[in-house]
């Protein structure tokens, strides 16, 4: 390996290294990282977008850089560093933040890297250093060669990662047996920033033994295994159009058109057939009847359209409450459908104030207690991701944060425009990317759970545990298939399971090969006359 290495750095072009980011989580992940250059390089710079085949991807998790941000390629004059087509606005120019130089400067379309070149990527820094300027620092690749050596023979370190709930643990039907239970788990893997992270992919003959559940230590057995899309994926976006709205930000832009924006980013990754989206826009007129109305587009052209013929923000207050309520209220009809535990629900609410009603021309009745909407997101039991447009100023985060579900860190600040594209960005990759399992407890019938139980769900070496409580009567929110295969084993069957193949095959060696290897040489009257005959001779 030292040798290939020594190989590679003997013919390398030129080095693209890291210098320093404004966000610790970077500054953390790549400090002291560097990425050599040949003449075929081909570079995706984002935060978590897919790169093509062949290609090498710098992951930045920094919320100012796009998922697919700027490009690095050989060049017959050297290296080029381009906008990526998806951060590409008017003009060539990066929508997102990409400079490049001695010192650097806007980037618009290409840019022919040279010796000494800064690249400002977000707000994270990299340097672009030739062959030539590179052989320099031989004696400290050298040593940074040996380090690499010395962390290749040592096991590295394993990311900080967690798994948490995406909906709350829901508890099934089989088809099989109307009494017996399954329960379905939607999990997000999230990093220490609580950012989500995409799952390694999962062999199908191997999906089962990747994921254990246990309860008390118990083994219990996982029925099915899933990663990505189930058969049906619903939203609602909640956005406010409230008449503030209407206010300029950086840029000279609406908050309004930043928040269509952000939508048609969401929409933009959306499956024809298996994504169903509802943009609700919501003031203080007509609140509840324009939740309970609004359209599921199950079609990405539709869905577009909707967004960009939402309506004009006017003079109306904030009913966020009463919209979020009745929001619930319309997942909360979805979820009893016989197919509700096969869908991956999300909420996502976006306002750039607090809430405020009681005004002339509003809704009467509308909604001014905040616990009743926090003791309805935890009932439902669905993702709700909440976005602030703005500053502590004007918005009650507190309260953002309290409604958000499964916990106060899907609450997401915005203050600029940016934020809030890359606030829809992070809610769309938490519904898309879920691992789900389902399992079945001890019990064998429903009426059997009468007590609290508290699941523990690992998976690669992360685990994390989930407590369930009953309901006054629990009742069946799905039927399912029931569990294929045979139960798991606990410690003691597989010893005894173990022990009796031992001594099986002990008596095997010890007795029946010896008798098929030699026959008559095994016995003993056999072996005694032919000795004897020996003697007499």
């Amino acid at each position: 390996c030292a040798g290939s290495e020594l190989a590679v750095r003997a013919r390398r072009k030129a080095v693209f290294s890291f210098m320093s980011s404004a966000h610790p989580e970077v500054e953390t992940l790549l400090r002291g990282r560097q990425w050599e250059l040949l003449g075929r390089s081909c570079v995706l710079l984002g935060r978590d977008g897919s790169a093509p085949a062949g290609s090498l991807h710098v992951r930045l998790p920094d919320p100012d850089v796009a998922p697919q941000h700027a490009w690095i390629r050989g060049a017959p004059q050297g290296f080029e560093l381009t906008v990526h087509d998806a951060n590409t606005g008017p003009g060539g120019a990066a929508v997102w933040p990409l400079e490049a130089g001695s010192p650097p400067v806007a980037v618009h379309g290409a840019h022919t890297l040279q010796n000494g070149d800064e690249i400002v990527v977000g707000r994270s820094r990299f340097i672009f250093e030739t062959q030539t300027r590179a052989a320099a620092k031989a004696p400290a690749a050298l040593l940074l060669l040996a380090i690499q050596v010395v962390m290749a023979i040592a096991p590295a370190p394993a990311a900080a990662q967690e798994l948490a709930l995406a909906e709350r643990l829901r508890l099934l039907r089989a088809a099989q047996g109307a009494e017996t239970p399954v329960f379905s788990a939607q999990l997000n893997l999230l990093d220490a920033a609580r950012h989500p992270q995409p799952f390694p992919i999962l062999r199908p003959e191997r999906a089962k033994t990747g994921v254990q559940v246990t309860e008390a230590g118990h083994p219990l057995q996982v029925c099915r295994v899933s990663l990505g899309a189930l058969p049906e994926r619903r939203a609602i976006l909640l956005v406010d159009i409230s008449g503030s709205m209407n206010e300029r930000v950086a840029g000279g832009r609406r908050k309004f058109d930043v928040m269509k924006d952000a939508c048609l980013r969401f929409a933009a990754s959306c499956e024809d057939g298996i994504d169903h989206v509802a943009v609700i826009p919501f003031d203080s007129h007509g609140v509840v009847a324009g939740v309970r109305q609004a359209r599921f587009f199950a079609h990405a052209g539709e869905l577009r359209n909707a967004i960009e013929n939402l309506p004009v923000p006017s003079t109306g207050n904030t009913g966020l409450y009463t919209a979020v309520l009745a929001a619930l209220d319309r997942f909360r009809d979805e979820l009893k459908t016989p197919s509700a535990g096969a869908v991956q629900n999300l909420l996502v609410v976006l306002t750039d104030g607090k809430n405020d009603v009681d005004h002339s021309g509003d809704d009467p009745g509308l909604e001014r207690d905040p616990e009743t909407v926090v003791r309805a997101a935890g009932e439902t039991g669905i993702q709700i991701v909440t976005v602030g447009f703005g500053t502590a100023g004007n918005l009650d985060e507190a309260e953002l944060r309290r409604m958000a579900w499964p916990s106060a860190q899907s609450y997401s600040s915005a203050e600029r425009p940016e934020d809030v594209v890359a606030a829809f960005e992070r809610a769309r990759m938490l519904q898309v990317q879920r691992l789900t399992v389902s399992f079945r407890p001890q019990q064998k019938l429903i009426s059997q759970l009468v007590l609290p139980h508290t699941f523990a769900i690992s998976f690669q070496g992360r685990r994390s545990a989930f407590l369930w409580s009953p309901r006054p009567v629990n009742v069946a929110e799905g039927i399912t298939e029931d569990c294929d295969g045979p139960e798991p084993t606990s410690d003691w069957q597989r010893v005894v399971l173990l022990l009796a193949c031992g001594l099986a095959l002990h008596w095997y060696l010890w007795w029946k090969l010896p008798r098929r290897l030699w026959g008559a040489w095994n016995d003993a009257r056999v072996l005694r006359a032919r000795a004897e005959a020996l003697w007499k001779r």
